[in-house]
C-alpha cells in the first residue's frame, strides 16, 4: 500500500486493487480502512509513505554521544531539517564507518494515526512494516545500477534527492508540497544546482498514477518497481 497526503494506492504483487485521490494523512487512512471492509480474509501489508509524509536529512556524526542522546538530537532536530511542522519520530541508520548517516523523519501524530489505523484494522490485516517509498525506489537503482551517484526520487507530491556513494550518501534532501509538472522540474533543477549536483548525470525515478503505465524505464508504476529491478 502507498500512502500519501493526495492519494492512497492498493495492489497486490503486480494487480492494482484500489487507487483513489484524498485530501490529507486523516481521509488517506479512512479510504485504506473503507476499503479494507471488503477483503474476506485477513491480509499481511506493507505500506510505503511519500517523501512528503517521511522525508530525509543527512546527520553528521557526533563524537562522544551515546546512542540515546543522538536520538533526542536528531528528533529535536529533524523539524528544522525537513520542514515537518511538529515533533518527529526519526529512525537513524547504522553507521557504516562514515561521518554521515541518513535519518527518516515523520511526525509523531502521523505515526500515532496510522498505528490506531492499523489498531482497527485487526484481526483483517497484519501490518508488516511501514517505510518512506522512497527507500524502496533507493534500493531498486543501487540494485541495478551500483556507481549511480546521484538520484532524484518524485513521488508526484515530494523529490527525495540523493548523492554520493551507496554506502556514504552526503546529499539527503526531501522537498515538499510538489504539485508536479513545471513546478517540480523547476524545483528540481533549483534543488540540484544548490546541492552542486550535476542535473546531466542525475538518475530520475518516478511514481506515476498506476494507471498511466510507464512511459519509460525511468518511470515506475507502485506496483511495478520490483518487476522494473529485475526487467530493466
Amino acid at each position: 500500500m502507498f500512502l500519501g497526503t493526495r492519494r492512497v494506492i492498493v495492489a497486490r504483487r503486480d494487480e492494482l486493487l484500489h487507487e483513489e485521490s484524498t485530501d490529507g494523512v486523516e481521509a488517506g487512512l479512512e479510504a485504506l480502512e473503507r476499503w479494507f471492509t471488503i477483503p474476506p480474509r485477513r491480509s499481511s501489508v506493507r505500506l510505503w509513505l511519500s517523501g512528503a509524509l517521511c522525508r530525509v536529512f543527512v546527520q553528521e556524526h557526533v563524537p562522544g554521544t551515546r546512542a540515546r542522546d543522538l536520538q533526542r538530537i536528531v528528533e529535536a532536530e529533524a523539524p528544522r531539517r525537513t520542514g515537518l511542522a511538529a515533533h518527529c519520530v526519526v529512525w537513524l541508520e547504522p553507521r557504516r564507518g562514515t561521518q554521515q548517516r541518513t535519518a527518516a523523519a515523520i511526525e509523531a501524530g502521523v505515526l500515532k494515526s496510522i498505528y490506531s489505523w492499523h489498531d482497527r484494522q485487526r484481526p483483517r490485516m497484519k501490518l508488516r512494516g511501514v517505510h518512506p517509498w522512497w527507500s524502496e525506489a533507493l534500493a531498486a537503482v543501487h540494485t541495478q545500477e551500483p556507481d549511480c551517484s546521484a538520484l532524484v526520487i518524485d513521488d508526484l507530491e515530494s523529490l527525495t534527492i540523493f548523492g554520493g556513494e551507496r554506502d556514504a550518501l552526503n546529499v539527503a534532501v526531501s522537498a515538499a508540497p510538489v504539485n508536479g509538472g513545471p513546478e517540480a522540474q523547476s524545483l528540481r533543477q533549483r534543488a540540484l544546482f544548490g546541492l552542486g549536483l550535476d542535473a546531466a548525470t542525475v538518475r530520475t525515478v518516478t511514481l506515476l498514477s498506476v494507471d498511466s503505465g510507464a512511459a519509460n524505464a525511468t518511470e515506475v508504476p507502485f506496483i511495478a518497481l520490483r518487476a522494473w529491478v529485475e526487467q530493466r
